[in-house]
């Protein structure tokens, strides 16, 4: 005999069939719709402070608005300058390893103090024009990258400089060898201790201190970026300026390798060809405004603040190189090759591995 459901029972099973079918919309879309309280992946990023200028303003800033579409990232990218956030007293690369942000804009001369590893990029006296530091950057990138990754967990992802540190004196000087004797504001002690070696007496100050310090003689050089100067108005306390680059300046950026590695490969692509772009532009802006920069303390070229001065180009004699590269070699990398051997085992021979062959032993 054969059983039919009665009218009652068939509409319950209807209703049971309707129900199933909207669970499995409702499924459907929780796949593919963030739950309540639960929004895309936020990338907060830490960059140069504000007050720096047009690296920051031109550069970074329109630069990181539009990563999160350069980059297909899946969420949206916080952009905050180092000195409007609340680690404006802080180092961002502690800042970074904490994991309180995603991807930060490295200071290399402030964040090396703890780990000098990242110093390699840029040593006193290793690569005294834009070309060849950018050969030990693009040369010491993938090095740096590994290492960070094995002792910090963080990945490197490219370095930029904000401009290369000359000599400006008040005192007529010909060459690196007229140092001897005088008094130099160097702000750190690989640069002091070449400084020495050329005969100079090296003398820490505050940045805020050198224009007054000039003007009164309590130092005679300075070692300063060409655009910092002009805006520190280092010409009317000096008469002299020597373009060879003690340093270039250089910076970087760097993510957490937790967020790295959260990427897709397409999206870890586009991010590197992304800050590789930016990179480029940087070198290219930093020379460009150094180059300009002279020109305006020389008075012989347009000034972008309107203010030229009448500073004597010194010329860059070939005595001037040995002496920097054989006070890089004697003085600079030992200091830095010790320290940075005594936080990571094997770190200078690292280096002179990927970067050995860019330096001239003599």
């Amino acid at each position: 005999m054969t059983v039919r459901p009665t009218a009652a029972v068939r509409s319950w099973l209807g209703s049971l069939a309707a129900l199933a079918g909207v669970l499995g919309l409702v499924a459907a879309l929780v796949a593919v719709v963030p739950a309540v309280g639960q929004q895309s992946p936020r990338l907060r990023v830490l960059g140069q402070p504000a007050d720096v200028g047009a690296i920051q303003s031109r550069f970074e800033q329109p630069f990181f608005s539009s990563l999160a579409q350069q980059a297909g990232l899946p969420g949206a990218v916080d952009y905050v300058p180092l000195d409007r956030s609340h680690f404006a007293a802080g180092d961002p690369f502690d800042a970074l390893r904490a994991g309180e942000v995603d991807i930060a804009s490295i200071r290399m001369s402030q964040s090396g103090k703890d780990a000098p590893i990242l110093l390699g990029l840029d040593l006193v006296g290793a690569g005294p024009d834009f070309a060849s530091g950018r050969r030990i950057a693009d040369a010491y990138g993938p090095v740096l990258d590994r290492e960070l990754q094995q002792a910090f967990g963080i990945k490197f992802l490219g370095a930029w400089p904000f401009g290369p540190e000359i000599l400006y004196c008040r005192k007529p000087v010909s060459g690196l060898a007229d140092l001897a004797g005088l008094k130099l504001r160097v702000y750190g002690g690989d640069l002091a201790a070449v400084v020495q070696s050329f005969g100079a007496v090296p003398v820490r100050l505050a940045w805020a201190e050198m224009q007054d310090a000039l003007a009164v003689g309590t130092v005679d050089c300075a070692v300063a970026s060409p655009v910092a100067a002009n805006a520190a108005e280092l010409p009317r306390a000096t008469t002299h300026v020597l373009p060879l680059p003690f340093q270039l300046g250089i910076n970087g950026y760097a993510m957490s390798l937790n967020q790295w590695n959260g990427l897709a490969a397409e999206q870890q692509r586009r991010l590197e060809a992304a800050f590789r772009s930016l990179e480029d532009e940087i070198w290219r802006y930093s020379e460009r405004s150094a180059a300009e920069a002279i020109a305006c303390g020389t008075g012989t070229g347009q000034c972008a603040s309107g203010q030229s001065y009448a500073l004597r180009e010194v010329p860059v004699g070939e005595a001037d190189k040995q002496l920097l590269r054989q006070a890089f070699l004697q003085h600079s990398f030992p200091a830095w090759a010790q320290r940075c051997d005594t936080a990571e085992p094997g770190c200078s021979a690292s280096w002179q591995a990927a970067v050995g062959s860019l330096v001239p032993p003599r």
